[in-house]
């Protein structure tokens, strides 16, 4: 027999009084910026956090979706910004955002055979724009999907949060045309079609992932992701055992995440260079002090990886037990939030409003 915790009835409550909230697109053409506006979200005050709750295996927050679009227009995309604001427009505060993605339908991870993430945030993570010579390519009408976990531990309800989203887009006509980037996503618990936590035991651990890359390229930025108590990232040769990134955590003294550094590659030559054929490992490291396990911590790389021929990207395959699965958890979050059954897989386009302002290119 299962039992509700108190924070399972908080995921019940965000689930039920959150269903399905379409999202405004607009595109701004005089400042160059697509921006994505959805809401508003209610938010019930999470119970504060206990051992026990820490210990509670069973209770795993969900992302809802917000909304399922097309892109707006053909162009490179070079970084985004982020705000949770009230009704009026005030800011309130981004620890209320747990962690938002947003997902390109219709182009592969570099790393994994399954839909990209375009894009993604945690409430340690700062805003990332990058310079007007270095892009994502996007084009129109490729299918979009934008993900958010809410965790609202401020102790107050709050009745109307809103999520902006701004991403700043470089001028076609633009000469010369920027460096072309994709997103580079690696996390050492990556489960297909299900959750990426896990447990980690009291005192220090790590955790390991082994993966390759189908086309080679340098690694031009990178940041991470880790959850209170983590220790920092690395990404090594797995076969010389040479650290090529390293990231870490700054922590406040009882050990809760506060930030991560980041490393810009591009300022100092091209990055480290990642090879086709050639074995690398994320090491996520922890350290809990609190003499007791700890569930439901996450450790990723996320950064900017150009290719030598972006052409070698290889093509999504339905096919892949892998992206199967992938295409099957998106589904069950669309179909549980959003009551839609389209997904990754599905043939339409999304249902988002949008609207363009073109003042001028």
């Amino acid at each position: 027999m299962s039992f509700l915790t108190p924070l399972s009835l908080v995921a019940l409550a965000l689930t039920s009084a959150n269903t399905h909230q379409p999202a405004r697109v607009r595109v701004d053409s005089a400042r160059r910026e697509v921006v994505i506006t959805a809401g508003p979200y209610y938010l019930p005050a999470a119970p504060a956090r206990s051992r026990e709750m820490d210990m509670d295996m069973e209770y795993e927050p969900e992302d809802l979706l917000v909304d399922q679009f097309s892109w707006p227009l053909t162009t490179w995309v070079r970084g985004f910004r982020l705000e949770i604001v009230d009704g009026a427009g005030r800011p309130l505060p981004r620890g209320l955002m747990h962690h938002m993605s947003m997902m390109d339908f219709d182009r592969r991870e570099v790393v994994y055979p399954i839909v990209e993430r375009l894009l993604g945030a945690g409430r340690e993570t700062g805003d990332v724009v990058f310079p007007r010579t270095v892009g994502i390519p996007l084009a129109a009408g490729h299918r979009m999907g934008l993900y958010i976990m809410w965790d609202n531990q401020t102790g107050t309800d709050v009745p109307a949060a809103y999520l902006r989203l701004s991403l700043p887009w470089i001028s076609p006509h633009q000469v010369p045309k920027p460096v072309v980037a994709l997103p580079f996503l690696v996390d050492v618990n990556f489960v297909f079609g299900g959750a990426n936590s896990y447990a980690i035991p009291p005192g220090r651990s790590t955790r390991s992932y082994d993966f390759s890359v189908p086309l080679a390229g340098h690694l031009l930025a990178a940041g991470g992701h880790l959850h209170d108590y983590g220790a920092g990232l690395r990404l090594e040769d797995a076969r010389s055992g040479k650290t090529l990134v390293r990231i870490r955590p700054k922590r406040a003294p009882d050990g809760r995440v506060l930030g991560m550094s980041r490393q810009l590659f591009g300022t100092h030559g091209r990055g480290p260079l990642l090879r086709t054929g050639r074995t690398y490992r994320l090491v996520a490291e922890y350290d809990n002090p609190t003499g007791a396990p700890v569930a439901h911590v996450m450790g990723s790389i996320a950064g900017l990886f150009v290719p030598d021929d972006v052409g070698r990207l290889p093509a999504l395959d339905p096919d892949d037990p892998a992206y199967r699965a992938d295409a099957a958890w998106l589904a069950r979050i669309n179909g549980a939030n959003a009551g839609a059954a389209g997904a990754a897989g599905a043939a339409g386009a999304g249902t988002g409003a949008t609207e363009h302002h073109h003042d001028h290119d």
